[in-house]
Order: structure tokens, then sequence, then C-alpha cells
């Protein structure tokens, strides 16, 4: 009987472990707007849909013709933008500002541009 007790103790800690872990982000800007917070914008689809806390990180693979990402204010662990990318506000924000620990841009052999527009903001913690 105890060691049935231990068997499931030890499933249940490993399936915490498991989710507890940071989630990790990608764009695929397949939702119905450019919306950072737009569910359809993000995968994988967990709970919740998009990132937006200090342990998770973002990335914006680089894409023929770039992306639109409309930004909200709030803070993620680490922004990787791999191809081009223009950041502006999302629907109804006013100057949002995205922070993380770091904000990573690399490119191809044909370069990256990064544009931030509608008074967005891409800001590090500066840790």
């Amino acid at each position: 009987m105890r060691l049935l007790e231990a068997k499931r103790a030890a499933l249940v800690l490993g399936c915490c472990a498991t989710l507890a872990g940071a989630a990790v982000y990608t764009w695929t800007g397949g939702g119905a707007d450019d919306d950072w917070d737009t569910c359809g914008n993000w995968t994988p689809h967990l709970t919740p849909c998009y990132p937006c806390d200090a342990d998770e990180d973002a990335t914006i693979p680089a894409s023929l013709g770039g992306y639109d990402v409309g930004l909200i204010t709030g803070e993620i662990k680490d922004l990787t933008v791999q191809g081009d990318a223009t950041f502006g506000a999302a629907g109804g924000t006013y100057a949002p500002t995205m922070t993380g620990d770091t904000i990573t841009i690399t490119g191809g052999q044909a370069g990256t541009t990064v544009i931030v527009t509608d008074g967005a903001t891409l800001d590090t913690q500066g840790c």
C-alpha cells in the first residue's frame, strides 16, 4: 500500500515539475488580428495562450515579409526576434511597453529590420 502511495506522489510531483517549467511561445501571426494577446497568434496553445509572465519566453521567427505585432504592456523573460518585425500598439492600447530580461535580434545574410511605432517600447530590465 505504501509503495503505491509513493509511486502516486512521485507521479504527481513529476507532472508538477514539468508544468511549472517556463513556457516558450512562438509567434505564428495566425490570429484574427496582430495583437500580442490574441491566442491564435501563438503556439503552443497553453493557458495563458500568449506570453505574459516574467518566466516566459517569446520568439518572433523569420518570415517572408516579416510580422506586424501589436504590443500590450507586459513583462516576459526573453524576447528573440529572428526576422523582420514591426512592433506597434495593440488595438486600444496607448504607448505599451513590453519588458524582458533580454531582447535578442538575429537575422540572416540579408539582415533584419525591427521597427517600433505607435509609442510602443521594447525595454530590458537591466539585469
